[in-house]
């Protein structure tokens, strides 16, 4: 199983761009920069690290000495403008994503978004639209799918070794802080649990069985003005998906996903980051195989991944009509569970 899904991901010694310099903007000091881009970056000698904005510039001088960033924004127009970036990741609240994103690609950058991509499908099919119209790439963080662990899932889906795909069951769960000022707290800017591991969860099950989902029913739990606990069930195409989302200060850490067919199913615990450790259990008709897949960090995997197809002019799968239907998904997910 390890041997089938180191092929579906180049190393990182393989990348084919590897002569040619990436010069990043970061469109925020935000938490998540340091593990999805600083961290990888420093891994290669082919990325540079041109700028950072802040709200608070004090906190992008910090930001920028501790982590080696080469000159401070005085705004975002500032970074997203910057004669020196290539590519702007926009780390900001969702609340900002569209705003920014097209700012930035209407300045003749490419960006690599976080996730969630957008506050609403609305919003997304506006950000895919001026991709197309400026002819530069938009690209959704989600990092899991770049990782071998999910190349092993969708190389066996492919297979046909589970046999007819029939039930898909996602959870994800982590305590998030219950202080007000905590941007998952605060509905404006993006927040509740559908937005921040929903969207993961949905991405799974629309992702292994290539179906939008349909039927859709889901219950949530509120805290505050959000959603801190959230189940749905839906069909995507004939496969009866189950996912389950939870922030609440009792929710455990961790993720798991389980894929069943007529013929087989496996489980993964944590296809979310499995280079913090991970395990599969397969069963099939022909018996039962346990292992874990090794592999570079999700996020150097998703930075390679980007940089090559920047180069190559090649199309990546969290860009396009894929992060225009997440987010549609996720509006229809809020709607069936009186979130609107």
């Amino acid at each position: 199983m390890t041997d089938t899904a180191q092929t579906q991901t180049q190393g990182p010694g393989q990348d084919p761009a590897q002569d040619r310099v990436l010069r990043i903007g970061l469109l925020g000091a935000a938490r998540i920069t340091p593990r999805a881009i600083i961290v990888p970056s420093a891994l290669h000698g082919d990325i540079d690290l041109m700028a950072v904005a802040a709200r608070d510039r004090a906190k992008a001088e910090a930001f920028a000495e501790e982590h080696g960033v080469l000159t401070v924004a005085d705004d975002y127009e500032a970074l997203v403008t910057h004669p020196d970036v290539d590519l702007v990741y926009n780390a900001l609240p969702p609340s900002s994503h569209a705003h920014w994103c097209i700012k930035a690609m209407e300045a003749g950058k490419d960006v690599l978004c976080e996730k969630p991509f957008a506050m609403t499908g609305d919003e997304a099919q506006a950000m895919a639209d001026t991709a197309r119209r400026t002819g530069k790439r938009l690209i959704e963080a989600f990092h899991y799918r770049y990782h071998p662990m999910f190349s092993m899932l969708m190389a066996l889906v492919a297979s046909g070794r589970l046999g007819t795909l029939e039930h898909i069951s996602a959870s994800l769960g982590s305590p998030i802080s219950e202080n007000p000022r905590e941007l998952r707290r605060i509905k404006a800017l993006g927040g509740g649990v559908l937005m921040d591991m929903g969207c993961y969860t949905m991405h799974w099950c629309r992702t292994l069985t290539g179906h939008e989902p349909s039927n859709i029913a889901a219950e949530a739990h509120i805290s505050g003005e959000v959603d801190d606990a959230l189940g749905a069930e839906f069909l995507c195409g004939n496969v009866a998906c189950a996912m389950t989302v939870r922030m609440d200060p009792d929710a455990e850490r961790g993720s798991e996903l389980l894929v069943e067919g007529s013929e087989g199913r496996i489980l993964v615990r944590n296809p979310l980051a499995p280079d913090r450790g991970n395990s599969y259990l397969l069963e099939t008709l022909s018996g039962s195989e346990e292992g874990e897949i090794n592999g570079p960090t999700t996020m150097e995997c998703q930075l390679m991944a980007v940089k090559r197809a920047l180069y190559e002019g090649t199309p990546l799968p969290t860009e396009g009509a894929d992060s225009i239907n997440n987010m549609r998904a996720l509006d229809q997910v809020r709607a069936a569970a009186n979130l609107c």
